[in-house]
């Protein structure tokens, strides 16, 4: 079992996801999608690695911008 933790900061009409390192290996970012919503910023998870930030959580977090922290 993995643990990391992620931020919803919410400011006026603004929504960023700071994400952590939450991959989904254990499908933890499906999971998480109804709890996060839409997001106009999202930081990706896990420094943007391949276990990390599926094409569906993408999706339906609909960010209109993405930061890639790391490596």
């Amino acid at each position: 079992m993995q643990t990391s933790l992620g931020v919803k900061v919410s400011v006026n009409a603004h929504t960023a996801f700071l994400g952590g390192d939450i991959g989904n290996y254990d499908g933890d970012e499906l999971k998480l999608i109804p709890y996060i919503g839409e997001v106009d910023i999202l930081k990706l998870g896990h420094h943007g690695y391949s276990s990390s930030n599926t094409p569906e959580y993408l999706y339906a977090l609909n960010p209109d911008y993405l930061v890639q922290t790391g490596y």
